[in-house]
């Protein structure tokens, strides 16, 4: 694959975007003068509307990354098709420990270490002269469940094509985000799909509760954010929303700002079980690089992942 082309070194500051993945501390609120410290005074948010340039992603490099997306979702999707119909939705108790529930949904630790080396999330994947960085070894999350909603609130609760719609949800989703930007759209919602949406994004999160934001410094995440539908062989609407991270050497570090680069790997699934209610399946991991203790880490990312109930009111 050629080289992510990088345009002009202009302002990116009228694009932004919201997630609620990988996130714990204090909430983001929009506008310039509503500005956060969280764990050094020099540190505020949001950042120069500078900070980055605008990523000019060619023709060429569209089709691979919707080819990279492509192939963690149909993997996610043989996982839960195997959870689904060959389990009876029952988690192997030898392999899947629950650590946390809300509301319907309970995320379970993979008492299995994942070798990210031999592993289709291994981070081999170039966009252009970048790749996904990561440790070699981690430990996944799975959260699953029954929630109350409809399939169309769920797939319109994850859309985050502009500015606005992040500032909109904030209220019905909670997130835990201080910043963060579009670099650039490779696919947008049309008429004929308005549920899909593919984007290179920017995000930043506190990294830790307020109580350690003093040892613990804040993670930001440069990440391929793909939402649509598919359907199975048997006919069944899958909605998914997949958040995947790069590493694009023009987007680079902020160390300036005391900010660590972390790696995610989420992918999210839904559909209408029954009328009213939604099935979720939602697995990924998080590497907060650094010196972040385990525990902190795991709590945060099945926070992320059982936060995934909320996104059905955003959509309403």
């Amino acid at each position: 694959m050629r080289d992510l082309r990088v345009g002009n070194q202009v302002s990116v500051g009228h694009l932004g975007i919201g997630t609620i993945t990988w996130s714990v501390g204090i909430p983001h609120h929009s506008g310039a003068a509503q500005l956060q410290v969280i764990s050094d005074e020099s540190m505020r948010f949001p950042l120069p509307i500078d900070t980055f340039p605008v990523l000019e992603v060619c023709d060429d490099d569209k089709v691979e990354i919707q080819k990279l997306a492509r192939g963690y979702i149909h993997e996610a999707l043989e996982e839960y098709m195997d959870y689904r119909l060959i389990n009876k939705g029952v988690l192997n108790k030898e392999r899947w420990k629950a650590i946390k529930a809300r509301k319907g949904i309970t995320a379970y630790r993979d008492l299995r270490t994942m070798d990210l080396t031999s592993s289709r999330l291994a981070p081999k994947e170039k966009v252009g002269s970048g790749t996904m960085t990561a440790s070699t070894k981690l430990q996944g999350v799975l959260a699953v469940g029954v929630v109350d909603g409809d399939f169309n609130e769920m797939a319109f609760g994850l859309l985050n094509g502009n500015t606005e719609m992040p500032e909109i949800k904030s209220p019905y989703t909670n997130d835990k985000i201080a910043d963060a930007k579009v670099l650039a759209a490779i696919v947008d919602p049309t008429p004929t799909e308005p549920f899909r949406g593919m984007y290179i994004n920017w995000s930043v999160s506190p990294g830790a509760p307020l109580l350690l934001s003093k040892l613990i410094r804040p993670r930001d995440f440069v990440y391929l954010e793909s939402i649509g539908t598919l359907s199975t062989v048997s006919g069944d609407c899958i909605g998914y929303s997949l958040l995947h991270s790069l590493q694009i050497p023009i987007i680079h570090e902020l160390s300036e700002y005391r900010i660590v680069r972390a790696n995610a790997s989420v992918c999210a699934l839904f559909r209408q079980k029954s009328p009213g209610k939604i099935e979720l399946y939602v697995k990924g991991f998080v590497d907060a690089m650094g010196s972040v203790t385990p525990c902190i880490v795991l709590s945060a990312t099945a926070n992320a992942l059982i936060s995934y109930r909320k996104v059905v009111s955003a959509g309403r």
